[in-house]
């Protein structure tokens, strides 16, 4: 399963990826909304983690919606503040697969991609 994980936080995306990576998927980061929206339209992955916070003008909520628009079908996991439910409520709006709050539990997020996985 390719994946395309935007977070801006180094440390983060370093874990997920690594944890991603071992459980067999295949990772891209991206660290901007633009760039997001790029990569999609060039080679679209199977799914996208995206932070709410990235780089540059778009932020996840508005990269989610671009998203839904051109690609439906795929999977959108939003990361985003727990304690924030005006951004949840936006990101589900928006049409997000799922919202995870920050700190994110990597063994749940796992979990949530895992089973949107082709089954082989």
């Amino acid at each position: 399963m390719r994946l395309l994980l935007a977070v801006p936080s180094d440390s983060l995306s370093g874990v997920l990826e690594a944890l991603l990576t071992a459980r067999g998927f295949t990772v891209e980061q991206e660290k901007s909304g633009a760039g997001v929206i790029e990569r999609v339209a060039a080679n679209e992955p199977d799914a996208v983690v995206l932070a709410v916070e990235l780089a540059g003008q778009l932020d996840g909520i508005e990269v989610c919606q671009k998203l839904r628009a051109t690609s439906p079908q795929l999977a959108v996991l939003v990361l985003g503040p727990g304690a924030d439910e005006n951004l949840r409520a936006r990101a589900v709006e928006a049409g997000c697969t799922g919202y995870y709050s920050v700190p994110v539990s990597p063994t749940a997020l796992v979990k949530e991609l895992e089973s949107i996985r082709p089954k082989a």
